[in-house]
């Protein structure tokens, strides 16, 4: 599984126009809709540091997505984003690589699938194997570089997945993994999501072939 990261409301800036660009970019070099669209919710006091997406954005974003073809969810931060996402029919929950969002998993329904961002606390992947979670290795810092990450692979089973953060596509020309996460934008977007960690479709095209 491919998951496109849109980010927050850094990218698409709350703008319904950008955001409808932004998924005619990704289809436009993802025929077969191979990818799965995944923003980012919380509120406004969770991450004061970035804008957030606005709940009426991802709504509208989710139906246009589903016009395209597209399946869409987000990364939750909160109790309320969490709430929200599970209001709406999505492929899965994806929790943040965040010492403080771990404690979600244990609100996620059973039933629904759970996809999780690890770095190598030892507490935390305890919580998360017990939690019979699809993982995926993360190193939360924009941008990191593949040595970060596969200093971390010694320590986390590779078998799932990985959320690269990493300016190029050696993580996913080298590993394959059955699930790559990776942030997407347009080549004149702007914001704190779309920065070389981030590709445009010209990149994703690989991805998806």
């Amino acid at each position: 599984m491919v998951i496109a990261d849109f980010g927050s409301g850094e990218t698409c800036h709350n703008d319904p126009e950008e955001v409808r660009r932004m998924i005619d970019g990704l289809a436009a070099v993802d025929p077969k809709r191979k990818a799965v669209i995944k923003w980012q919710l919380f509120m406004p006091e969770t991450v004061p540091y970035c804008e957030p997406l606005f709940a009426r954005t991802f709504f509208s974003a989710l139906h246009y997505a589903s016009d395209m073809g597209y399946r869409t969810t987000a990364s939750v931060f909160d109790e309320w984003s969490l709430d929200y996402l599970l209001g709406f029919d999505i492929p899965f929950v994806k929790v943040a690589a965040r010492d403080w969002c771990y404690p979600l998993i244990d609100k996620v329904p059973r039933g629904v699938k759970v996809i999780v961002s690890v770095f190598d606390e030892p507490s935390f992947l305890q919580m998360v194997y017990t939690q019979n979670c699809d993982i995926m290795v993360c190193v939360p810092k924009y941008p990191a570089t593949a040595a970060e990450y596969e200093k971390r692979f010694l320590s986390i089973d590779l078998d799932d997945g990985i959320s690269d953060h990493t300016p190029d596509l050696t993580l996913w020309r080298k590993y394959k993994p059955a699930v790559y996460e990776r942030h997407f934008k347009l080549p004149d977007s702007t914001g704190k999501d779309s920065g070389d960690f981030a590709s445009t479709p010209d990149v994703w095209k690989e991805i998806l072939a």
